[in-house]
């Protein structure tokens, strides 16, 4: 079953240093003022909102077994080592966020690479705050996003198969595989087996 949420982003744990590194900004006092003004003009346009599913896992040569799905990837699988089961999310920040930042790029694109960076530590603030909610305290593993290691970007057609994100929370995905609203992440997240050892 898929379970969906809103957040209020005004909510949302914000890290100014995090913020600071996706930009590429230094971590000066000046810096730190900019941030706070990028983030406050952003959390009105927000509309976080997040969707998701457990399903057993099973591993096999060379990948894993997610809810009768095969996928084909051997990083994955070392990420999910010692997991029976994987939360498999969609998150996003809404359109109202990539339309701020699209305007800021069209004015000042200095100012729109420091939003960039603020709206880069929001989306992964909100999968933080969802994880939290969802895992009850039980032990789990970093998440593991298509396109990275040897997870292809093909991954997100299963994960769209399985939640459905455009219809619980306006997130689409077009035929070059990426995600529209662009502030947002899918992932999988492995719940570690109980009894077992967290190695991530």
């Amino acid at each position: 079953m898929v379970r969906h949420f809103s957040f209020n982003a005004a909510e949302l744990p914000f890290r100014v240093k995090e913020a600071l590194r996706y930009s590429g900004s230094p971590a000066t006092e000046e810096f730190v003022r900019y941030m706070g003004s990028c983030r406050d003009e952003l959390v009105p346009a927000a509309t976080p909102a997040v969707c998701c599913r457990i399903l057993p896992v099973i591993h096999i040569d060379g990948g894993v077994n997610i809810g009768g799905k095969v996928l084909r990837s051997r990083d994955l699988a070392k990420n999910l080592r010692g997991c029976d089961s994987v939360l498999i999310m969609a998150a996003t920040l809404g359109v109202g966020v990539d339309r701020v930042i699209l305007a800021a790029s069209r004015m000042v694109p200095s100012k729109a690479v420091l939003l960039q960076g603020v709206a880069a530590e929001m989306i992964e603030s909100l999968c933080d705050k969802a994880e939290t909610s969802l895992l009850c305290g039980r032990r789990s593993r970093p998440r593991f996003s298509p396109g990275y290691g040897d997870l292809t970007l093909d991954a997100q057609r299963m994960i769209f198969g399985f939640l459905s994100p455009e219809k619980y929370i306006g997130l689409t995905l077009n035929t070059s595989l990426m995600l529209s609203p662009a502030k947002s992440v899918t992932a999988f997240v492995g719940i570690v087996k109980e009894g077992g050892e967290n190695n991530g």
